[in-house]
């Protein structure tokens, strides 16, 4: 099947929606497929891959014009395969604000398109402050790309919910597919010498990681000052515990002025900028993997209900303290975690002391997570369901 993908993304970057583009266009080509990815080029990232990429640069980060430059690029570039004899049988977008002219142009050249949705568009929006002169704009987009999908792909049931009570989307134009992980890389990875973890966790008898580019809806707030309250209720205990925190972000600022203010040093560790195949080796040295994240909206939904940081937690078979995710059901089924029903310190403070009170037998169930996520979750799973939408979907 001849697919085209376009992303309005950094398919070089090392987020997750970055990784996932890459992922699933490795797997769609594994399987067979002819295909090709379009996505902007950042000054100096140009990489090859192990699929067809088309670069759509130069471009800049951010930048709202050269983004709708960028969407016209990408129809030319549609044209210009046209023309040379390569006609895609769908092309999948995981479309952002810009994304105006590529789903007009499959339309018009009845190319079956299909869309990708991470998060409620419309919730975004507003945590980005859009301006309420805009936002129209955005959400008519929004509604632009949903009218000309034979498939509007989620990645959580809550999300689909939500984009099913659109007026101008039907219900069954809509599917889940969650996100995936690679789990060969856990197995291959996931362990570290002693000297390694005696450097990174010091003596303490329990290890809570987080790996991310920190920010404020990241929650880390919050376990800092869950930390500062054991620490002052349980002075003793907290000469046990170490905080690792894997990666960088905007908020490291704030929480190193945070973490000197609770007095809590001694508990915390940053490691700076891991690569994401170093990410097993790190992720061995601790007991408890984070994910205390905070809601942007009430109203409109959470912006990340398929965290992919959760699924590499599991993979890594560590036991998991978070929020109610996509994820939930697995986590609860499998007994893999502590889901929070409120994000504050306290909360957080009192699953971190059941988890100590608990760890003689918590843990010990984590050991069949990576077969369970390898059978259900793994990125060759959620490469071969897209495969069967953009079929069927290319067949109506």
């Amino acid at each position: 099947m001849k697919i085209l993908m376009y992303t309005v993304i950094n398919v070089n970057d090392a987020l997750g929606s970055s990784l996932h583009v890459r992922k699933v266009a490795e797997k769609l080509t594994k399987r067979g497929h002819d295909f090709v990815l379009l996505a902007p080029l950042f000054p100096g990232e140009k990489k090859t891959h192990n699929f067809s990429i088309i670069y759509l640069g130069p471009t800049g980060k951010f930048i709202l014009l050269i983004k709708f430059l960028q969407d016209i690029n990408a129809g030319l570039k549609l044209l210009g395969v046209i023309l040379k004899g390569w006609k895609p049988e769908a092309v999948y977008s995981r479309f952002g604000l810009s994304t105006i002219f590529l789903p007009i142009l499959c339309k018009l050249l009845r190319i079956p398109y299909f869309t990708e949705v991470n998060g409620a568009h419309k919730a975004d929006l507003k945590y980005k402050g859009t301006s309420r002169f805009l936002m129209p704009f955005f959400l008519a987009i929004e509604r632009l790309n949903y009218i000309c999908s034979r498939k509007i792909v989620s990645v959580s049931d809550e999300l689909s919910d939500l984009i099913r009570k659109m007026r101008w989307v039907k219900a069954n134009q809509v599917v889940t597919v969650l996100n995936g992980v690679e789990v060969e890389n856990y197995k291959l990875n996931g362990q570290c010498d002693p000297d390694f973890r005696r450097r990174l966790r010091g003596e303490a008898q329990l290890a809570l990681g987080f790996v991310g580019r920190f920010e404020k809806w990241h929650g880390l707030s919050n376990v800092v000052e869950a930390l500062a309250l054991i620490k002052n209720q349980y002075p003793d205990l907290a000469t046990k515990i170490k905080l690792i925190l894997i990666g960088i972000g905007t908020e490291q600022p704030n929480l190193e002025r945070q973490i000197v203010q609770t007095k809590t040093s001694a508990m915390v560790h940053f490691t700076g900028w891991v690569e994401n195949n170093d990410l097993p080796k790190y992720l061995s040295c601790v007991e408890i993997a984070l994910a205390p994240y905070m809601p942007y909206s009430s109203t409109d939904g959470s912006l990340y209900p398929c965290p992919l940081k959760i699924l590499e937690y599991l993979a890594a078979e560590k036991w998991i303290l978070t929020v109610d995710t996509a994820f939930s059901g697995i986590i609860r089924e499998n007994n893999a975690g502590y889901i929070l029903n409120e994000v504050t310190p306290r909360r957080v403070a009192e699953a971190i002391l059941w988890a100590w009170k608990n760890r003689e037998h918590i843990f010990k169930n984590m050991k069949k997570m990576q077969s369970v996520i390898e059978q259900n979750y793994s990125w060759d799973v959620t490469a071969q369901k897209l495969e069967q939408i953009m079929q069927k979907g290319s067949s109506c």
